[in-house]
């Protein structure tokens, strides 16, 4: 895989859960997920 292509699909990702935080529920849910690991 080229750098290129990893540094797109990270943008993709990073684009859609911007997307989702939105809504801000999501967001919390994560950071609990995170922080009980």
């Amino acid at each position: 895989m080229c750098l290129p292509t990893l540094y797109f699909a990270a943008d993709k990702i990073l684009d859609f859960y911007l997307n989702l935080t939105i809504d801000g529920q999501l967001v919390d849910q994560a950071h609990i997920l995170i922080e009980t690991r």
